[in-house]
């Protein structure tokens, strides 16, 4: 399993490539809040990206987890259904 923690503004974005069979990877993301009193809470968490898609490397997965959590902080819903 691979993953990545980047920082933005007052959020924290984990990623993660998982491993599924055949070796391909799915994708992860968590997006975390900062308070003001520097305490993070979680504001968004999904488990499947892409509904089941499959990458065929990590680095695939990971690029592609990573942006959607980008768009669903620069734009509040990009994520929400």
């Amino acid at each position: 399993m691979l993953s990545r923690e980047l920082d933005t503004g007052d959020h924290r974005l984990y990623a993660v490539a998982v491993p599924r069979a055949g070796g391909q990877y799915g994708a992860a993301v968590v997006v975390m809040r900062r308070l003001r009193d520097r305490r993070l809470v979680e504001v968004f968490r999904e488990l499947d990206l892409g509904q089941g898609y499959r990458w065929s490397t990590p680095d695939e997965a990971l690029r592609f987890a990573l942006q959607q959590a980008l768009d669903w902080v620069i734009c509040g819903s990009a994520l929400r259904a």
